[in-house]
């Protein structure tokens, strides 16, 4: 067992603490650790891995516990790498596998947080062969970023991440009153900069993240999904398998836009494209949302589907057999089978599962329901529903609601072709709507 207890800055590797130029093949750490600081960059093996250093067929089995919090600008916690920091062409990192439990208690109230169950932030890599099978748990009082994924939190800068595999459970339990971002995946958490690639990856963990969370700042995101909470790059072959359950109160203070996104896949997706994703994993979503500040409730917005809460992109061959059940107080809820919005082409789709607004469901604005797509605004080819859609006893809107089979709503002034569009799930309506149903 090995521990620390410093108020510094700390790079802490079980094996090596941080390295350039260095290689780094068939190391194995089998000891708990635990630690207790500020600004720390902890891997099961290495903390940092700077210039040219290459990672390769090394483990992690034991626990990590982390206890941070106070003035401390990041965290960088992985259960094989903390950072792999602006590494060039000559890097290579791969085949890289975690079994320890990896807990973080924290009350960081300045900067972020990035937490992998293999790598906390990849920048600049290539990343291939990853598999997690340890728990990862980020306790929070308060924390500012966080970003936190089964194998990788955060990638940047045009990662290329290839098949990767999550078996642990990913939970996030948060009393938060400083949140400007939340991004939360099964298999990685953020993937930025569109020049990067995610491809083969699979999850089998599920997928929590439950308690209170105020959003104070000007920008704010809250992104979870079964594969990747938010990515911005071309991203194909990926599954998920396990559920996913969010509960508590998400509020915002500011009057600025509050956005939800959810999905089996991918919570928010924008710049590139998708294609080859197959959701199982089921989606409980019992959640109080809404603005503190006054007479801002039409900013409030919630995205959720089983493949994508919100996407931007065009996506092809997808499939959700799972079920999404909705429940709490929001303003305006967006939700299908497939995608809560996509704002681009969707070709090949199929959903068998139930799309579910629980009893007593209140919405004061928009309910946009369908056992495809919520909303969509461009061209929408051979697409199939087969789930019951259900508004359920109680329920209440205070706008227009919309609740179909296949595709709830468009209010794109954009020309587009709806084609081959088959139906065969039941909808199911009850409760009190607003002006328009």
């Amino acid at each position: 067992n090995y521990a620390w207890n410093s108020g510094l800055s700390m790079h802490v590797g079980a094996i090596v603490g941080m390295g350039g130029n260095i290689t780094i093949t068939g190391c194995v750490n089998e000891a708990d650790v635990t630690i207790a600081g500020n600004h720390t960059f902890y891997g099961g093996i290495m903390g940092m891995a700077k210039r040219d250093v290459q990672i390769v067929s090394c483990s992690n089995s034991g626990d990590i516990n982390i206890k941070i919090g106070g003035n401390t600008i990041m965290l960088m916690a992985g259960g094989v790498l903390g950072v792999a920091f602006k590494n060039n062409a000559n890097a290579l990192i791969e085949n890289l596998y975690n079994s320890g439990n990896l807990t973080i208690d924290s009350n960081i109230s300045k900067k972020e947080s990035r937490i992998g169950g293999v790598v906390g932030w990849l920048y600049s890599n290539t990343f291939a062969h990853a598999v997690n099978s340890g728990t990862v748990t980020y306790n929070s009082g308060e924390f500012y970023y966080l970003h936190m994924g089964g194998v990788i939190g955060y990638a940047a800068s045009g990662a290329t991440i290839t098949d990767l595999h999550n078996k642990g459970a990913v939970v996030v339990k948060k009393e938060a009153k400083q949140l400007t971002s939340l991004v939360v995946g099964g298999v990685v958490g953020y993937h930025q900069d569109g020049a990067g690639l995610f491809s083969s990856a699979l999850n089998e963990g599920p997928v929590s993240v439950e308690g209170n969370m105020t959003e104070n700042t000007a920008t704010n995101y809250f992104r979870v999904a079964g594969v990747i909470g938010w990515t911005q790059c071309d991203m194909s072959d990926v599954t998920n398998k396990a559920d996913i359950n969010i509960s508590g109160n998400l509020y915002n203070a500011h009057s600025n836009q509050h956005s939800i996104a959810i999905g089996g896949i991918v919570g928010y997706h924008t710049v590139k494209s998708g294609e080859k994703a197959t959701n199982e994993g089921d989606i409980t979503f019992t959640a109080n949302v809404g603005h503190l500040a006054p007479d801002t409730d039409n900013l409030c917005r919630t995205w959720v589907g089983g493949i994508g809460g919100y996407a931007t992109v065009a996506y092809s061959d997808v499939e959700n057999s799972a079920t999404l059940s909705l429940a709490g107080s929001h303003n305006s809820l967006y939700a299908g089978g497939l995608f809560g919005y996509i704002s681009s082409t969707l070709t090949n789709g199929v959903n068998s599962g139930d799309v579910t607004v629980e009893p007593n469901t209140t919405m004061a604005g928009f309910l946009l329901l369908g056992g495809c797509c919520g909303k969509f605004a461009n061209a929408v080819t051979n697409i199939e529903n087969s789930g019951t859609v259900t508004v359920g006893e109680g329920a209440t809107t205070g706008n227009n609601t919309y609740i179909v089979g296949g595709l709830a709503f468009s209010d794109s002034t954009n020309e587009f072709t709806i084609k081959s569009i088959v139906n065969r799930g039941a909808v199911v309506v009850n409760g009190t709507f607003g002006k328009n149903l």
